[in-house]
């Protein structure tokens, strides 16, 4: 901290011992305005968080760095200022200029106020997994999040705010200074000087500051996200070619026909009484009819690995998962494993395809044969790319959901929902378990189309995570709503027949713990495709399963069950 009391009270006796001190005090109200919120708003977060002899250190720590922040926010708009008055020949240079100072202004205005609103909403830290969520959210998820998550008067206090701080930018940055100042040669290279020390102190000391220090953290090579999903697209297809087959007769030798794999998207099981028998209302149907039934198979038991889409498939995927400690980017992926045992692989989504920051999700489906999406659109629309596989061939189909993805309204048909509410509860909860119910519809759907036209041999559905009614799923605060999903697994009986096995494993482990990143593990030996990558300690079908409620692990191992 007497480090960047130095540099500031440094910075502060060359600006005003080189240039006249009314200019300074005019120009640097703006700065201070901005430091002043980050250091008003953080003081006032550090004292909120809870502190404890095992975190105190950690938040002093982290309070000293965001009070650095505040400072460099002061210093960086004010020699911007200083910049913008000096007098240009060159308009166009000008122009840019100001262009830069107003995107730079309003931006270090308005990242203390998300910082301190994310805080205010949630009670808890702005962390890595908080902004890989919003880079990876489009314009039409951060509306219906918007929406979702405040009420229409929070909505205009923010909208006010975003004005307010737009205005102060404008004036700040783009309004034409009454008195233009032509600075001495000497004047400019003391600027010139600033300039280049603020520079070098951002380029090395930059990654400390917020919200830097969180994208760096996205990005660490020990273990960040985006290194792990950029290792993963770099390294797919060398990894695809290390893939070993042991078994010379996997499933589609055997028993011809087509493998579904449905991919749900924020379904709790807490709402399901097909997995919850005491949630009162019926939001599974059709699932609740077939559970017990010879060859469905239900577990009551399974987790999400994390409480983020992303994170969450890209483990449950690939080879790597919470217990084996293998990289993303030295892991194999179950599409090219199915491919590898002889299927024609499909990938059918109603969500969007994916931009950089979710990339991890699309660098899997570009691995399957067929791949197509129908963004924004209802799930029962994937019906109509599910009747364009041909019939007769051996079919690996992973069908991706937006399922229950807030809003939830806006996930279901119009005419569905007239037809399936809850008013009985919230309205929130009830969308939400509207929602579930059109899920179960289309399931029923795909079930019956998949073993009327495709031969259908098995079929596994699981969600990507779950949700909470509060905080939706977020990695802080958690709650173990966020990671409680559903699991069915269904074998048909030519199946059951030739791998008998398979349904004693199932049978025994009904109420045996399972989270999501065994997945892949799982299907392997669902297909009878056990590679080098293949291990039968996580596989739920073997009966060498070794995951329990007392090693069993979520959210990066973070939690227990």
């Amino acid at each position: 901290m007497l480090k960047s009391l130095f540099l500031v009270f440094g910075f502060l006796y060359i600006l005003t011992g080189f240039f006249p001190l009314q200019e300074f005090y005019s120009k640097a109200r703006v700065a201070v305005l901005a430091m002043t919120i980050w250091l008003t708003g953080y003081s006032y977060i550090y004292v909120c968080l809870p502190h404890t002899s095992h975190n105190i250190r950690i938040l002093t720590n982290l309070y000293v760095r965001y009070y650095r922040s505040g400072i460099m926010f002061f210093l960086v708009l004010l020699i911007l200022e200083f910049l913008l008055v000096n007098q240009h020949k060159n308009r166009v240079l000008f122009r840019i200029q100001q262009g830069a100072a107003f995107c730079l202004t309003f931006f270090l205005q308005l990242c203390p106020l998300v910082y301190v609103g994310y805080f205010m909403k949630y009670h808890s830290l702005f962390d890595d997994i908080s902004l890989l969520s919003i880079l990876a959210t489009n314009v039409k998820e951060a509306r219906e999040y918007l929406c979702s998550m405040f009420s229409g008067f929070q909505l205009a206090i923010f909208g006010g705010v975003l004005l307010v701080l737009l205005l102060i930018s404008w004036n700040f940055s783009i309004r034409e200074p009454k008195k233009k100042l032509h600075y001495t040669q000497f004047q400019q290279a003391v600027l010139s000087f600033c300039v280049f020390l603020m520079l070098f102190t951002l380029a090395h000391k930059g990654s400390a500051y917020f919200p830097l220090d969180i994208y760096a953290g996205l990005h660490r090579l020990d273990g960040g996200p985006m290194q792990a999903f950029n290792a993963l697209k770099k390294n797919i297809q060398k990894n695809q070619q290390q893939i070993v087959l042991k078994n010379p007769e996997p499933l589609p030798k055997k028993l011809p026909g087509t493998v579904l794999l449905v991919v749900g998207e924020t379904a709790c099981r807490d709402y399901m009484p097909a997995f919850t028998p005491e949630y009162p209302w019926e939001t599974t149907p059709w699932e609740s009819s077939v559970k017990g039934t010879k060859g469905f198979y239900f577990f009551p038991q399974a987790y999400s690995c994390f409480s983020n889409t992303v994170m969450a498939l890209s483990q449950a995927l690939t080879s790597s998962n919470q217990y084996n400690h293998v990289p993303l980017g030295e892991a194999a992926d179950l599409v090219s494993i199915a491919k590898k045992a002889g299927y024609h692989t499909y990938w059918f989504s109603s969500q969007g395809k994916g931009e950089v920051w979710d990339a991890a999700i699309t660098t899997l489906a570009n691995q399957a044969d067929t791949r197509k999406w129908i963004s924004w659109k209802h799930d029962g629309q994937l019906l109509e790319l599910l009747k364009t596989v041909p019939k007769g061939k051996n079919n690996f189909i992973v069908l991706h959901l937006n399922g229950s993805h807030y809003r939830y309204r806006d996930r279901v048909p119009q005419p569905f929902a007239q037809s399936h509410s809850f008013s009985q509860v919230p309205a929130e909860e009830g969308s939400f378990d509207t929602s579930l119910a059109y899920t179960d519809e289309v399931l029923r759907q795909v079930y019956q189309y998949g073993r009327n036209h495709l031969n259908l041999q098995v079929m596994v559905y699981l969600s990507d995570h779950g949700e909470n009614m509060k905080y939706k799923h977020v990695s802080h605060p958690f709650s173990f709503d966020m990671v409680r999903i559903p699991l069915w697994i269904y074998l048909s009986p030519a199946y059951r027949t030739t791998y008998p096995g398979v349904e004693e494993a199932l049978q025994a482990h009904e109420n045996t713990v399972f989270t999501n990143d065994l997945l892949f593990e799982t299907v392997s030996g669902l297909i009878q495709a056990q590679t080098n990558h293949y291990d039968p300690r996580y596989d739920f079908s073997h009966p060498d399963y070794a995951i329990t409620k007392d090693n069993a692990r979520t959210m990066r191992g973070e939690y227990g069950k």
